[in-house]
């Protein structure tokens, strides 16, 4: 089976994204998906969003969120802005269910995972962004109000100085 995986590079405290695609085979370790060189970092700091899907229902349990964030809860510049960035996606869109660490924990095997050794805690934020298959339109694409909000709230949760950038 292949999963598509969107990798978001940000650097702070100005946000930039640059959006790369691979086909990865699930269940291959990350190790063995990505090479040093598949990485750019810029700044003094960096912040890579994951985004990625999951299936409302698994094996007949239905999933209790829409959006999450998933973190690393041991790191706490990793933790704090995770909670501001789920309260400000909660303000702003307060329709979906916004959940931290759900349907997966942060710190499982992944893109995030795999930075968190390779760079200081001081110098690196791993979050990924989780959205519910329900949410995405007949494309597979995030709405674009949902895409504003996840971009917005993340301008003000880095805070005062930070500048994301699409």
């Amino acid at each position: 089976m292949l999963v598509e995986a969107k990798i978001l590079m940000t650097s702070a405290p100005a946000f930039f994204f640059v959006r790369t695609y691979s086909r990865i085979s699930a269940g291959e370790p990350v190790s063995a998906r990505i090479a040093p060189s598949d990485v750019s970092t810029r700044g003094p700091g960096m912040t890579p969003l994951a985004i990625h899907s999951f299936t409302p229902v698994l094996d007949g349990v239905v999933r209790t969120a829409e959006l999450a964030l998933l973190y690393d809860p041991r790191r706490e510049r990793e933790r704090a802005l995770a909670a501001a960035w789920a309260a400000g996606l909660g303000r702003a869109l307060p329709e979906l269910r916004v959940r931290r660490n759900y349907p997966y924990r942060g710190r499982s095997d992944g893109l995030t995972t795999w930075l968190r050794g390779r760079h200081a805690a001081e110098r690196y934020l791993g979050l990924e962004v989780e959205v519910s298959q329900a949410l995405l339109d007949v494309r597979g694409h995030v709405p674009e109000r949902v895409a504003a909000a996840l971009v917005a709230t993340l301008r003000r949760a880095a805070g005062p100085g930070a500048a994301v950038s699409t």
